[in-house]
């Protein structure tokens, strides 16, 4: 059902897809949560009661089947554990198009009939504002989710113009690792390594 569900909004998508900006080297299909648009953090330190923002970005995202980048995506598939915290919103990229049928706040199954851009090798799928219960030091994981996963045991993102071959593909974590959180409240710089160390210009300006 879920491939169905990406299938078809890959399918709307495909007359509308943006040029691609370029490939940058690095790890393919990454997965991150930042404290900014321009990933200069994995961390964010604040006082409890406070909300904040985050940014998820997927970087390098490549069609590993047909072998090259992936002009824009169409869907992703993923779980994410955040103990202590509130998450009070999501909010996609593409709102008007996306739509997240997972139906367990801590997993996400969005599809977007308008796929979103790729943008100097990485793509802001959405943010999320957190209300910071306390000031205790916690990390957030992402994770496989918990209705059965298009691709057993991973994440996953689809190519929303896949040509010939496969559209969907394995999603990994930025931290290299389910067991590596990708981000923390409160952890301070240095705790957190995100694997990928590409950068891009204009997907700020883009997107806010």
């Amino acid at each position: 059902m879920k491939k169905l569900f990406f299938a078809v909004f890959a399918l709307a998508a495909l007359s509308l897809i943006a040029p691609s900006t370029g490939f940058a080297q690095g790890a393919h299909n990454q997965l991150g949560w930042y404290a900014d648009a321009d990933m200069g953090a994995v961390y964010i330190d604040s006082s409890a009661y406070q909300t904040v923002e985050v940014f998820m970005i997927v970087t390098n995202p490549y069609n590993e089947s047909e072998g090259r980048p992936m002009v824009s995506i169409g869907g992703v598939e993923f779980g994410f554990t955040l103990p202590t915290h509130n998450v009070l919103s999501t909010t996609w990229s593409n709102p008007d198009s996306a739509l997240d049928v997972a139906g367990v706040p801590s997993d996400h199954i969005v599809g977007w009939g308008v796929p979103v851009p790729v943008v100097g090798n990485a793509v802001q799928i959405g943010t999320k504002s957190v209300l910071l219960m306390d000031a205790s030091t916690t990390f957030v994981n992402l994770s496989v989710v918990t209705t059965p996963p298009s691709i057993p045991g991973n994440l996953a993102l689809l190519d929303a113009d896949p040509g010939s071959g496969d559209g969907l593909q394995a999603l990994y974590p930025s931290s290299g690792d389910l067991a590596n959180p990708i981000f923390g409240f409160n952890t301070g710089e240095g705790v957190i390594v995100a694997t990928e160390s590409t950068t891009f210009d204009g997907l700020k300006a883009l997107y806010r």
